[in-house]
């Protein structure tokens, strides 16, 4: 799973530009992927152009950006847009796909995208218990009051993610996911403990403002994980 793979390499990125996908003294990569540089490929809004790259990484963490030698969508769902020839995509319409990019006969690992309208945002962090560190690629979910899904969202690099909800969005939990094999699926948020293995088990967000249409709202205390490093946490005592 690219998580774990990039949450390695991640802390030693080093960026070296290419000129043209297929020049002289490039090195063998242990990992090509699609990308979208600073940006949550599960929150994004109608209205926007985004510009996918195609990234090669080497044995020593390096990071070069290569040229594709083409670009495809594949699943499709909904209306989210057309992908143009050199990777970008103007976003039309509310849906989900699969970005890929071919390279040479390499393999490549493609990027799942969702696009959303306009709605609210809700940002915040997701952070290791013992050295408050930020965890990258941690998948966050939104809930109504009925426990319907209405939002995710995944972690930056710096643990940071920035949610599109619907402004009926009142609850919090995380999706397990690869973060799994270095931190317990329990989390605390305002010092009581949740479990992301317990159906419905969710917390109620705190929001520095309630939720408006084009409007950040934060979750100023963030999301904690305990590291496996260190003993077994406590049973939940959040879950109603």
């Amino acid at each position: 799973m690219r998580s774990l793979l990039l949450g390695l390499l991640m802390p030693m990125l080093l960026l070296v530009g290419c000129g043209g996908g297929g020049g002289a003294g490039l090195p063998t990569f242990v990992l090509i992927q699609v990308e979208l540089p600073g940006r949550d490929p599960l929150n994004l809004i109608v209205g926007e152009v985004v510009q996918f790259v195609l990234a090669g990484y080497d044995a020593g963490s390096r990071r070069f950006v290569l040229t594709a030698d083409g670009w495809s969508m594949t699943n499709v769902q909904g209306v989210p847009g057309t992908l143009g020839p050199s990777g970008a995509l103007p976003v039309t319409g509310v849906g989900s796909a699969r970005i890929n990019a071919m390279y040479r006969t390499e393999t490549v690992e493609s990027l799942d995208i969702v696009t959303k309208p306009r709605q609210a945002w809700v940002s915040g962090f997701v952070r290791d218990g013992s050295t408050f560190l930020g965890i990258p690629f941690v998948l966050v979910a939104f809930y109504d009051d009925a426990n319907t899904q209405v939002g995710l969202a995944q972690t930056m690099a710096d643990g940071s993610f920035l949610a599109s909800v619907p402004i009926t969005a009142t609850k919090v939990n995380l999706v397990v996911g690869g973060w799994q094999v270095e931190y317990y699926n329990e989390w605390v948020y305002r010092t009581v403990r949740y479990s992301a293995m317990i159906q419905n088990c969710h917390a109620i967000m705190v929001l520095s403002q309630p939720l408006q249409t084009d409007v950040t709202s934060v979750m100023g205390d963030p999301i904690f994980l305990d590291n496996r490093s260190g003993p077994p946490p406590p049973p939940p005592n959040g879950c109603q």
